[in-house]
């Protein structure tokens, strides 16, 4: 959930104003990841694991099906493969580059 604060943001805006209706939210998200071919091995199981339960589109499907049409999720193709804390100079200039 941490990924995707969606559905935090909806429980807090119920707190704060009970029975208002939610006329739109917008999600931005920080990119999809590229799919990789599958790798079987035992690190590779746990690792997918791990990223299933970290992942934004769980919340993200969540959400869709409370809000509907009121629920925009912006989320680039790809950019997901890039660590938010990434430094390493090609990676960046590639990033500049893309815009």
């Amino acid at each position: 959930m941490a990924n995707n604060p969606t559905l935090v943001a909806l429980g807090e805006a119920a707190v704060l104003w009970p029975g208002a209706p939610i006329d739109c939210v917008v999600s931005l998200g920080c990119g999809t990841v590229t799919m990789r071919p599958p790798d079987y091995s035992t690190i590779s199981w746990v690792r997918q694991a791990v990223e299933i339960c970290c992942s934004s589109h769980i919340t993200h499907a969540l959400a869709a099906g409370i809000l509907g049409d009121r629920y925009f999720r912006l989320d680039p193709d790809g950019l997901g493969d890039v660590h938010l804390v990434e430094s390493r100079l090609d990676v960046v200039e590639k990033m500049l580059q893309d815009g």
